[in-house]
């Protein structure tokens, strides 16, 4: 019996460190700017950073897409609402920050053996 309380409290314990690793991936993926803060408050309630990084947009389009989180439940006051949109278009407009680089293609399988 102490056995399953021991692995229980192992497994908790584990699940919090990757959850916490996990958010620490996420909030380095955003560039670091003046309104991360709310756009890692508000945004990532329901989704991580990389829906947010998938695509970068336009200001208009910025705009838009939060606009349509609101309509979606997303709740912002009007100064919350026009720090995430300057945050996005600020550091993930192509047109502001150049074209996004495209990540390395990861190797396929093991090495090659050489058979020795």
């Amino acid at each position: 019996m102490k056995y399953s309380h021991v692995a229980l409290a192992v497994f908790v314990a584990l699940t919090g460190v990757l959850s916490a690793t996990n958010v620490v991936a996420e909030d380095m993926a955003l560039p670091d700017a003046p309104g991360r803060t709310q756009v890692m408050e508000s945004c990532m309630q329901c989704h991580g950073a990389d829906v947010i990084l998938a695509r970068p947009r336009s200001s208009e389009e910025w705009s838009q897409t939060v606009s349509q989180m609101i309509g979606y439940g997303a709740i912002l006051t009007d100064d919350q609402y026009q720090t995430v949109v300057t945050y996005l278009s600020k550091n993930l407009d192509p047109s502001q920050t150049g074209p996004t680089p495209t990540p390395a293609p990861a190797p396929e399988g093991p090495p090659a053996s050489d058979g020795h």
